[in-house]
């Protein structure tokens, strides 16, 4: 699978072009069929002319059948799952799975952040992480006993995991390993 990322759709055929070559010369193959959407892209004039003057078949899916080209929405989802955890620039779709937390600070044991989840009541350590300095965790002032619930929780939470750290290293001692 090779991706190729665009800034606007009208590069498909410019794109395309390229990956052709790059086919042809490392796998000493030709391109004989093409199946795309009929996104309007993909029925260009330019990008039509180039595939008959190169001998592609072109094979357009019916429209409103999109389990026609089923692989290709599947290959698509996983690559914007993966981009979904790559620090980015912000897009709507990719903010679909974003979770508000508390920042607590840096891990001591790993290169990562390490964050509060009040929702869930939990304490993670992350590298994925995007800070919104502009708003506020709680808009309103009704929430100021969550806020308590929550904090005292964070700092159970934080003993526990220092307990726990403890006792590893003491258990690390105990074998003589190097740390």
């Amino acid at each position: 699978m090779w991706i190729y990322f665009l800034h606007a759709k009208s590069e498909v055929c410019k794109f395309f072009k390229e990956f052709k070559i790059f086919v042809e010369n490392q796998f000493n193959r030709k391109i004989k069929n093409l199946r795309t959407n009929n996104g309007g892209e993909f029925t260009s004039h330019e990008f039509c002319s180039f595939l008959k003057e190169h001998g592609i078949r072109r094979q357009l899916t019916c429209v409103g059948t999109p389990q026609q080209n089923g692989i290709a929405k599947r290959k698509n989802r996983h690559i914007v799952e993966v981009a979904r955890v790559m620090p980015t620039r912000q897009q709507d779709k990719l903010d679909k799975k974003a979770v508000k937390c508390i920042f607590l600070g840096y891990s001591s044991e790993r290169k990562a952040y390490r964050y509060y989840n009040p929702l869930k009541r939990r304490i993670y350590e992350s590298r994925d992480v995007a800070f919104d300095e502009n708003s506020q965790w709680y808009p309103q002032f009704e929430e100021h006993n969550k806020q308590i619930e929550s904090f005292t929780h964070i700092m159970k939470e934080m003993k526990k995991f220092q307990r726990h750290k403890f006792h590893f290293m003491k258990k690390m001692k105990n074998l003589n390993w190097r740390l």
